[in-house]
């Protein structure tokens, strides 16, 4: 099950290349890389947490860090285990899982790898451009230019997201839940996960949540599948009046 998860967070274009017999691109896909490192580190975090402490086998730590790891990244929603037993750590690493999301063009939700990636890309060239004022640098993914519209599209698409996470986890907690449950929820929604912690974990469900708590995480959950711009523009004047 982790394998086919973890499959099903590919960009699809590249299965397309593969059955052409071009398996290449995988190793060309700067995304796909980023992807299989963040997985691969993930998971060793997650076992080294969890060995000694809540499994006592390398094996069985690693096998339940790999499967919680991959279905929460690749925004499955699956769990083996109540991870809300586990450490701290375990838990913010999972939250932190459900931002990257799976590749674009795959069926993962979250903000999506590449976006991730190039947010890396641009903050280390910032800092090198710090560091050597002089050098004349440029962004690239996969030997191409990266434009700075583009770039700015995607910081772009970051602050909103970020400001609807904001907003919906103040509405929640307007309506009595607490933080921990609002935020979890809310980022859990944006993301198309599942399950988040709090009063929603694994164990547990939405069925308790105050009604315009569930509308709120619907309206969340739109947001997440369509992408931000889809769903904001929609409540910009000047697009109907076009």
């Amino acid at each position: 099950a982790t394998v086919f998860m973890f499959l099903a967070g590919i960009n699809y274009t590249l299965y397309f290349y593969a059955f052409k017999g071009d398996l290449s691109k995988f190793a060309r896909s700067d995304e796909f890389r980023f992807y299989l490192r963040v997985t691969v580190i993930a998971i060793a975090l997650l076992t080294i947490d969890l060995w000694g402490r809540d499994y006592s086998t390398l094996l069985e730590s690693v096998r339940y860090a790999s499967f919680q790891v991959v279905s929460i990244m690749t925004t499955t929603g699956y769990a083996t285990a109540d991870y809300e037993k586990w450490t701290y750590f375990a838990q913010l690493l999972l939250v932190i899982l459900m931002f990257f999301g799976g590749m674009i063009g795959s069926t993962g939700g979250g903000m999506k790898q590449v976006r991730i990636l190039l947010m890396f890309k641009q903050a280390y060239r910032e800092l090198y451009q710090l560091i050597h004022p002089r050098a004349v640098t440029v962004l690239k993914l996969e030997d191409k230019f990266v434009p700075k519209e583009i770039l700015g599209s995607i910081w772009g698409f970051l602050f909103l997201f970020l400001i609807i996470w904001v907003s919906a986890t103040l509405v929640m907690a307007l309506q009595g839940i607490d933080i921990i449950t609002s935020a979890s929820t809310v980022i859990s929604a944006l993301c198309n996960v599942g399950p988040a912690l709090g009063g929603a974990g694994p164990a547990e469900n939405y069925a308790g949540l105050p009604l315009m708590a569930k509308w709120v995480l619907i309206f969340c959950m739109l947001v997440g599948r369509l992408e931000v711009y889809t769903v904001i523009i929609l409540f910009i004047p000047h697009f109907w009046k076009k």
